[in-house]
């Protein structure tokens, strides 16, 4: 009590309050004891001892029995307690059963992940020996160029003209190809020839007639040197300018085929739906005898010339020369003193004739590059519309129309460039540009046509709820009536506002009065 007085006023009257619930240790023994005691009576009728499981920490496992000899709260709470370990029970199986498919999963997912760093591993070590292999390819392909650049062949004046070490050995003018004289046993092969190959050939062609070409400048050199007469000198270069002609003639002709092989890949490409995929036997043999006339003529022209270039020469000077082929050339020195007037007018001219042949030869150089440029870029170009046109979404929507007009083909009538293009029968990068230019055209106007069918729906929609308006306001009294009434209310102060309920007109106040003195 003395600890109580040193206490505050509310602490006291608080331990006042709650005096006759704070019992003693023993006090509070005898009450459990108690307590039990009649729990036990109730619960095990019979027995002397408490069951030892509390009703309310119930476990999952623990077994509840019920009896008949309960009253009915308790028979009650033993059947919800049966009910709540039965709902233990299934929740602890299901979360046993998640726990187990989570376990499940993630050790599938660790797996998964331990394969996929295999797998990536993998790639990485993949990717590596491909780099390596590529390393040392090139490496090799290094080691190649450098040995090549060592070699004397690399240099610059390897293949000099006039270079004398790279005309020995030079064998004489090759024969014709027996595959031009024989006829042609793959048909398919001869049509599809390889433009690169062709002109590899044509190429080493030209290369072997210039060695022969120095072939034959030595030995006139060698010739000359043994001679030493201004006669001989005179002769042999007469025979210097003959051969020169005869050089001149076959460059020509060299460069005239390089030309029509160079112009054949765009006359191919443009005409190959019309060429047949098989020709005839008679076709071919029909080309060969033109071939054969063709190199005819120009062996023939070639004699000719030789001919004409040596004409004042009587007597000829055998001079044998031995090449490795096994092949013989003779060259004819002549005796006659007599100069031909002909030859030496003609003389003057060969300067002209040969810058003449040179510029012949750039001009038709450049017009095979430019013939294959076109030929690629008229390739390409197709390339890319066939792609668009397979991508476009306006060209099967609007297609171009072709109408044949019988008009244009009459009697005397001009048919334009354009007309002509037209109605050809492969499609040109200019039709096939129109047909891009209708199909936007044809967008145009059709999006043109949607937006004024629109506009004149918004216009229609538009006079309606404007005529609607006017019928409210109307039915509302927000319009005026005539101008003269108009002028005759606001004279005398009246409201001008019409409609349904204007008939009244503020008479309410009269026809009530009426409505009294009649009453």
């Amino acid at each position: 009590m003395d600890d109580l007085a040193t206490l505050p006023e509310s602490i006291r009257q608080i331990h006042q309050t709650l005096s006759p619930y704070i019992k003693q240790r023993q006090d509070a023994l005898h009450v459990r004891h108690v307590l039990a005691a009649h729990l036990n009576s109730n619960v095990n009728s019979g027995d002397s001892i408490l069951t030892p499981a509390t009703l309310s920490l119930a476990e999952p496992a623990s077994e509840v029995t019920q009896g008949l000899g309960f009253p009915g709260v308790q028979h009650d709470y033993l059947r919800s307690l049966q009910a709540n370990l039965k709902a233990q029970r299934d929740f602890a199986a299901i979360s046993s059963q998640r726990d187990e498919l989570e376990s499940h999963s993630e050790i599938q997912a660790r797996t998964l992940d331990k394969v996929a760093s295999k797998e990536m591993a993998l790639h990485a070590f993949l990717d590596l020996e491909k780099l390596r292999q590529r390393k040392e390819r090139l490496r090799i392909i290094q080691d190649v160029v450098d040995q090549l650049a060592q070699k004397p062949a690399a240099t610059q004046d390897y293949l000099d003209l006039k270079s004398v070490d790279v005309l020995k050995n030079i064998g004489s003018l090759p024969p014709v190809p027996p595959s031009v004289m024989a006829p042609i046993e793959h048909l398919q092969d001869s049509e599809r020839t390889d433009l690169k190959s062709l002109v590899d050939r044509l190429e080493k062609s030209v290369l072997r007639a210039q060695l022969l070409l120095k072939k034959e400048q030595k030995l006139l050199a060698k010739v000359r040197t043994d001679a030493g007469t201004p006669r001989d000198q005179q002769e042999r270069d007469v025979r210097q300018q003959a051969l020169e002609a005869t050089r001149n003639e076959l460059i020509n002709w060299i460069e005239t085929e390089l030309g029509k092989a160079g112009e054949s890949p765009a006359a191919s490409e443009g005409q190959n739906s019309s060429i047949p995929e098989h020709i005839g036997k008679e076709y071919i043999e029909s080309q060969l005898a033109s071939i054969k006339q063709i190199y005819g003529q120009y062996l023939e022209i070639r004699k000719r010339l030789l001919v004409a270039a040596t004409e004042n020469l009587t007597t000829a000077l055998p001079t044998e020369v031995g090449i490795e082929d096994s092949s013989d050339m003779l060259i004819d020195e002549p005796t006659n003193d007599i100069p031909n007037s002909r030859n030496a007018s003609t003389f003057s001219y060969l300067e002209d004739l040969v810058l003449i042949s040179n510029e012949q030869k750039s001009t038709i150089q450049q017009r095979s590059y430019l013939t294959s440029s076109l030929a690629k870029q008229c390739k390409e170009a197709s390339k890319d519309l066939d792609r668009l046109v397979d991508e476009s979404h306006l060209l099967p929507t609007y297609p171009m129309q072709t109408v044949n007009n019988p008009q244009r083909k009459r009697l005397g009538e001009p048919i334009s460039f354009e007309q002509e293009i037209s109605n050809s029968d492969k499609p040109t990068l200019s039709t096939r540009a129109k047909a891009w230019v209708f199909a936007a055209e044809s967008s145009s106007i059709a999006t043109k046509e949607a937006v004024l069918e629109r506009l004149e729906d918004g216009e229609s929609a538009l006079a309606g709820a404007y005529q609607t308006l006017k019928d409210l306001q109307r039915l509302l009294g927000c319009l005026p009536e005539e101008q003269g009434a108009e002028e005759g209310r606001q004279k005398l102060g009246i409201s001008n506002i019409g409609g349904v309920w204007s008939t009244l007109d503020g008479n309410l106040g009269v026809i009530r009065t009426d409505d009294l003195t009649s009453d």
